[in-house]
């Protein structure tokens, strides 16, 4: 291996006079010098290469990663501030934070008015046998017919959910 390579990266994070980064890229430099003079004619020569190439991708990988995040946190963040957070709401029963996109079981949706609330509401709803929604007091379908019409009405009209609970059940067969 390249100790040159290895002592710049630790240098400057033992408290050199340049960044972090600058020391990062000053070895991401000296290394692929290193891996462009090295011949690549025989197999031999391809082994001897490849513990260095290796060493190059783990450089370069140590570099783009935190520039990497702070690239998706700005656009998240100027998504959020267009849009609104990404995966709360508030649950339309009891107005608890409820997080829709991240898990199935965490919410429950009606095919009836398109509305959610959370797991424990719904939990709660379903002990007393209820025949209604309780969000738009439509008579509640029991039949796996009667669902799938209700879900198709919001697949026409592009609502993503719908599309993928359709997809879900179009893999799995419920």
């Amino acid at each position: 291996m390249n100790e040159p390579t290895e002592a710049a990266a630790t240098a400057c994070a033992a408290g050199g006079s340049k960044s972090e980064e600058e020391a990062l890229l000053e070895a991401i430099a000296e290394q692929r010098r290193l891996v462009d003079a090295m011949p690549s004619d025989t197999l031999t020569d391809i082994c001897e290469r490849a513990p260095h190439e290796k060493k190059l991708g783990q450089l370069e990988f140590r570099h783009h990663l935190p520039l990497e995040k702070y690239r998706i946190s700005s656009v998240l963040a100027t998504f959020e501030e267009e849009h609104g957070s990404l995966y709360k709401e508030p649950c339309l029963l009891c107005l608890d934070d409820c997080y829709l996109h991240a898990d199935l079981v965490i919410s429950h949706r009606f095919m009836c008015c398109g509305g959610f609330t959370c797991k424990r509401c719904a939990d709660d709803f379903r002990k007393t046998k209820p025949t209604r929604c309780p969000l738009c007091r439509e008579p509640l379908r029991e039949s796996s017919a009667e669902l799938l019409l209700q879900l198709m009405v919001f697949v026409e009209k592009g609502a993503s959910w719908a599309e993928t609970i359709l997809g879900r059940g179009m893999m799995y067969g419920y």
